[in-house]
């Protein structure tokens, strides 16, 4: 096995249990957080890195089908904004929450998707370019969307700079997507193409010549070799009868003894017969 399919089989088995690794980590973290806080410090590099993945995936089709339908990222959009907060709110009102853990659990609600929803979207076989576009649609109206909600629903005002928010989500969404979608629109229009394995074929994987074979077995296998390559013998061997009973019946007419094949009797079957 080559290197490049070792690295293909361990990243193949990394995603596939996605969802197992963060559990692990995160319940690995929660006993011992102390490995864990020095990454807090390259959060959005890591994010930025995320969402440069995701940009690879990308192609100019993705993009042109969200133009030519952009109801779905609508839809997405207007989804999110009314179903996550209700659904934070019936919690709240469910385990009979505090106010102070009723407002995070309602902002986490009207919160947009983020980064992991793109990630999720890739490991689901979803449409990334749907997510994404929902994503940066979600995270530019939050300024307006949490607070609104909070303020709906609890009676607590909230503040939210919009300038930072736009600039995060900037620097993490747009700007790696756009990049890894740049590389590869480059690569698939620049890369040299691999040439197809039917040019360069060796001689020797040719089939070899086939070996003579004798009439009866060529006859065999001609009869044999297809339904209607048998229906045509069938029709041969009913035609040579019909000869054969007809050349029959005129020897016994003319007063020729024939035997049932049509020939003459020998001159040792007529002495014996005599």
């Amino acid at each position: 096995m080559s290197v490049s399919d070792r690295i293909s089989r361990v990243a193949q088995v990394a995603s596939k249990y996605f969802v197992v690794w963060v559990v692990a980590a995160a319940g690995l973290a929660l006993v011992e957080p102390d490995p864990f806080v020095p990454v807090l410090n390259y959060v959005n590099p890591l994010l930025g890195i995320i969402m440069l993945g995701m940009g690879l995936t990308l192609q100019p089709a993705d993009f042109k089908r969200l133009v030519e339908r952009p109801v779905d990222v609508g839809i997405g959009a207007v989804t999110q904004w009314l179903v996550m907060p209700l659904a934070a709110y019936g919690l709240y009102l469910l385990f009979d929450l505090p106010d102070a853990i009723g407002v995070g659990l309602i902002l986490v609600g009207a919160a947009p998707g983020g980064t992991a929803s793109n990630v999720m979207s890739y490991l689901g076989r979803g449409d990334v370019a749907l997510s994404v576009a929902i994503t940066t649609v979600t995270t530019l109206a939050a300024p307006i969307v949490m607070p609104a909600w909070t303020l709906f629903i609890l009676g607590e005002s909230i503040d939210v700079t919009f300038a930072e928010m736009f600039t995060s989500i900037v620097q993490i969404v747009i700007i790696p997507v756009v990049l890894g979608f740049g590389i590869r629109y480059v690569l698939d229009r620049y890369s040299p193409k691999a040439p197809k394995s039917a040019s360069t074929s060796s001689p020797s994987s040719a089939s070899p010549p086939s070996s003579p074979s004798s009439p009866a077995s060529s006859a065999r296998t001609s009869t044999t070799s297809s339904p209607r390559a048998r229906s045509c013998s069938r029709r041969s061997s009913s035609t040579t009868a019909s000869a054969s009973a007809r050349a029959t019946a005129s020897a016994a007419s003319s007063g020729c003894p024939r035997t049932a094949c049509g020939r003459r009797p020998s001159r040792s079957a007529s002495r014996t017969a005599g």
